[in-house]
Parts: C-alpha cells; structure tokens; sequence
C-alpha cells in the first residue's frame, strides 16, 4: 500500500562533505558534520518503507536542502516533485540544521483538482535539530548515526493525514520559511 515518491530530479546534495562552506560538498555543507553513515536505497525506518536515494547513482545528490539563514545560498524551495495518484497519508523524512522556532518550512500539496493544502513543519513538533535527535510531539525518530564531530544523528518520520483521500495528488512543494533552521527532507512515502 505504500510507494516512494521520486526526488531523484529535485535533490541538490548528497549525504557526504569534506570541505566545509565550500558550496560544493553535501549534507549541511559542514565538512565532516556531515551524514555520511545514511543507509541508502529501500528500507523501513519509523516502521515506514523509505527509498533513499543513493547520491553515486544520481549525480551526487540524495537529498533536499534548502535556505536558511545559516546556509542562505541553498534554493528557498522545490517545485514539482510528482506525485500522480491518491494518498490517505504521506510519511516525510526529513529533519533540520541550526535551531529556529515556529514553522521552518512546509509542504505543498497540489491536487490534480487545481486544490492545494499547506503542511506546515514546526520545529520541536514534526521536526526539529539533527544533532542528538530527542522525541518531538509529531514525529518519530526514524534513523540515528554517528559523525565525525558527535555521537549521534538522524532524521525524522512525520506522518500526515491526507483530508482529501478521494482527490489524486498531482505534486508537491518543499517551501522554507527563511528561518534560523536549514531543512533537510531525505525521502517521502506515499499511502494509498
């Protein structure tokens, strides 16, 4: 009943960085605080089936980040990532750099009607700082690791149920608030 939803065309980073600030590496652009260990390819995290994308096999890039404040040369948001078919839930993989309060970015979905539903992502509720993941209201820890720089890492699962089953979604949008936090979104699983 679940399937991935395809961000291959819309990553911009990979998991991995060696030089930090230079604007070419990965993750965060920290140098080795970095999410090198991310498991890639199909696997259950937060008891949900994830497709990660492998950054060697899609030119270097496996996830999608976006501005802020601390990393303001990354895009503001990604338009478009196809969907083309019913979904009760959507599962997000995500997690955020640097701390903010509020909303740091959002989800738009867009309906094959011309509708469109926006999910906003508040820090310390659905999402919140990657470094030493702790329990948040509305959301699981789904994936931990170790970096360079600390003992422990990860990421995310927000569940989000669609109020609109009976309408196919035709995309959506990853918008970031502009905020002190820098989003990270790794994968997202659709539920028929």
């Amino acid at each position: 009943r679940c399937f991935p939803i395809d961000l291959s065309r819309h990553a911009n980073m990979g998991f991995r960085d060696d030089i930090d600030g230079d604007r070419k590496g990965g993750w965060f652009d920290q140098g080795v605080n970095d999410l090198r260990n991310m498991v890639t390819g199909r696997q259950t995290l937060a008891g949900v089936p994830f497709t990660v994308l492998e950054p060697g096999k899609n030119g270097g890039r496996a996830a999608v980040i976006l501005y802020g404040k601390p990393r303001a040369y990354f895009p503001d948001k990604v338009e478009g990532i196809e969907v083309g078919r019913k979904a009760t839930r959507l599962y997000f993989l995500h997690t955020a750099g640097w701390e903010a309060s509020g909303a740091v970015f959002s989800y738009l979905v867009r309906y094959e009607d011309g509708s469109r539903l926006e999910i906003p992502v508040v820090y310390g509720s659905e999402v919140a700082g990657w470094w030493k993941p702790a329990e948040i209201p509305n959301g699981k820890i789904a994936f931990e690791s170790a970096n360079a720089m600390t003992k422990s890492v990860g990421l995310y699962c927000q569940r989000w149920q669609n109020p609109r089953p009976q309408l196919p979604i035709k995309s959506i949008d990853i918008l970031s608030a502009k905020t002190e936090a820098v989003p990270a979104v790794v994968a997202i699983t659709g539920e028929e």
